[in-house]
């Protein structure tokens, strides 16, 4: 019974590591409530993270605000663009299937393939804004050069996010409507 509360157990880490997980998404759900903040919030989810993979010794709130102070102008000033290009391109996906005439359906494939463009590279461009300091151009530049040297990994992320969307509002995991 000794070795079952052991903090060296297996077991005991495994459930420190969940807890750990579980702060760490608290404090990213918190810090999302301002909109303008989720470039930020991501970038610091990504920068606890991966330190708590590599297992260094480290207090998660503490950790996760002072990258979220580190990443907050340069997080923001990409998540921000990103907002309106893709409510730009929502919009004409919605002008495209709603207001003009259906025999010009074909002009929305630009539009997705702009959208998965786009897509592909904030992937990547978070995660580097929350490990390393670099300018927002070398930011970008890499996050290109990851996705397009990663494109089977880039088309399982973007096909798994959009599974578990389909899967949530749609699916069998929505809620029952009577």
């Amino acid at each position: 019974m000794k070795k079952l509360f052991n903090e060296d157990n297996v077991l005991m880490r495994a459930l420190s590591f969940l807890c750990d997980l579980i702060f760490l998404n608290m404090a990213f759900l918190i810090s999302i409530l301002p909109i303008f903040t989720i470039g930020a919030s991501l970038s610091a989810l990504y920068h606890v993270a991966i330190r708590m993979i590599r297992k260094d010794d480290m207090y998660i709130w503490p950790a996760f605000y002072k990258a979220f102070r580190d990443c907050f102008k340069q997080s923001t000033l990409l998540f921000i663009p990103v907002c309106f290009l893709c409510a730009f391109f929502g919009a004409d996906l919605y002008i495209i299937h709603k207001v003009i005439d259906p025999s010009y359906i074909v002009l929305q494939y630009p539009i997705w393939f702009i959208i998965f463009a786009l897509v592909s590279i904030i992937i990547y461009a978070f995660p580097l804004i929350g490990m390393y300091e670099n300018t927002t151009k070398q930011v970008l530049k890499n996050a290109v050069l990851l996705s397009l040297s990663n494109i089977p990994t880039t088309i399982f992320i973007q096909m798994k996010e959009n599974y578990d969307n389909v899967l949530t509002d749609n699916g069998i995991f929505s809620t029952v409507k009577i």
